[in-house]
Order: C-alpha cells, then structure tokens, then sequence
C-alpha cells in the first residue's frame, strides 16, 4: 500500500455496524421529548402521574443520572412511544 492510500484510508470514518447503532442509547432532555411528542411539558408531566385523568402508563418513564437534578428520557422510548400512538390513532379511524 502507497503512503498517500494509506494516509487515505486512515483518515475515512469507519460506520458503525447494525448493531453497534441498535446498541447505542441517548438520554434526552424534557425539551426534545417536548418537540418529539409534541406535547408541553406539563402534558407530558399529567401522563406520568397516576393521579391525573390523562395518566398513561404507556408513556416512557424518565431517569435521572446520579448526581444530576435533571430528568432524562431514553429516545428509543419516546420514538416508540409516538409510533404506537400513530399506529393506534390509524386503527380508530
């Protein structure tokens, strides 16, 4: 191999597998799950209490990381969350 294919091929990103991109969890912030859900905060806070009329227990549950006062949710969760509400919201119609 020549030095310039060499410095070529050192330099290209390699892509991750398919399962090295299954594998990979993102925590995100209230505002994201806002923005993915398209539901405010305060709406997203009424499905995760058991004691409010619009509780969902289907609705993903956040986390906080040790040290941390901030919430976080798992993308995958809330991604999964919206496809089951699109797919019931088909079924309905």
């Amino acid at each position: 191999m020549t030095q310039r294919a060499l410095a070529a091929s050192s330099t290209l990103p390699i892509a991750p597998s398919i399962e090295q991109q299954s594998l990979r969890i993102r925590a995100i912030k209230i505002p994201l799950v806002e923005h993915k859900t398209c539901l405010k905060r305060g709406a997203i806070y009424e499905r995760l209490n058991p004691n409010s009329g619009r509780f969902d227990e289907t609705f993903p549950r956040p986390f906080r990381y040790p040290r941390s006062r901030s919430v976080y949710w798992i993308e995958a969760e809330v991604e999964q969350w919206v496809q089951t509400q699109i797919e019931r919201s088909r079924r309905e119609r």
